[in-house]
């Protein structure tokens, strides 16, 4: 399986369906092929070539590098299975939507709908690993149903809304709704967010939560983040002890939001 380097030449005239660059349908192509690869920019066809420099990549393991201001670029990662994805710099709605497996990691922001469902359908991210260290915005996690997913700066509203299974951790701000109809899965995020965003009538009272499962979630968290300090600080932060609030009680939810004790 080959490994490749996208360099952004310069930005698109219009917003791109980028769901054509992932590993799946990239790794076994040559150059030539993976250039002649087709896009679609505002309803026409363009040639990735057109728009990235193309460059083999020399990696211990499957891996796809996007560099450059990607904001225009939409379903970046859509159904990710394997291998690892990588975007430095900034990237566009539906992030790594549909996902399976591997990881996805994102040195800036991303736009709406991370980790979420495609259009109709109904299942979000099922598995792998996403970090992002920038923001992320609304509705980021919808359905997500297994995997994990870390945002190193503040998340929009409806974060891990229909949320099923999986883990979401947000070392800043999240908006409203967060947690809205989850079922099950874990929220983590900063002390103030806890105060002032579960509302009594969908999520329990804060409640004391000493248990082994903190430190697996810690280290996990921690295996994942990298260098990111923030992220670090959060896991550790929770490691020992938290609080908790479960819900969605209004769909008769087990979810856990978890936060800092101090």
């Amino acid at each position: 399986m080959k490994s490749w380097s996208l360099q952004l030449r310069e930005s698109p005239p219009g917003r791109v369906d980028a769901s054509p660059i992932c590993l799946s349908e990239l790794g076994e192509s040559d150059a030539g092929g993976v250039a002649k690869t087709g896009l679609a920019c505002d309803g026409r066809r363009v040639e990735l070539g057109e728009l990235f420099r193309v460059r083999t990549l020399d990696a211990t393991r499957p891996t796809l590098r996007i560099e450059g201001d990607a904001r225009l670029f939409d379903f970046v990662g859509q159904r990710h299975a394997y291998g690892t994805l990588q975007v430095i710099g900034s990237v566009g709605d539906h992030v790594g939507c549909s996902m399976s497996g591997g990881v996805l990691t994102v040195t800036g922001s991303v736009g709406d709908f991370l980790a979420a469902p495609r259009g109709p359908h109904r299942r979000g991210m099922t598995g792998g690993k996403i970090v992002v260290r920038g923001d992320a915005g609304g509705r980021a996690c919808h359905r997500m149903r297994r995997g994990e997913v870390i945002i190193g700066g503040n998340a929009g509203d409806a974060l891990a809304s229909l949320m099923i299974a999986g883990t979401v951790a947000v070392t800043g701000r999240v908006g409203d709704l967060t947690g809205y109809g989850m079922s099950r899965g874990t929220i983590v995020t900063v002390k103030g967010d806890f105060a002032s965003r579960p509302p009594s009538t969908r999520f329990g009272e804060p409640a004391i939560l000493r248990s082994p499962f903190l430190a697996v979630l810690a280290k996990s968290m921690n295996l994942s983040a990298g260098p990111h300090r923030e992220i670090r600080e959060l896991a550790d932060s929770i490691s020992s002890g938290a609080l908790v609030r479960r819900g969605d009680f209004a769909v008769g939810g087990q979810g856990e939001w978890i936060t800092p004790l101090a």
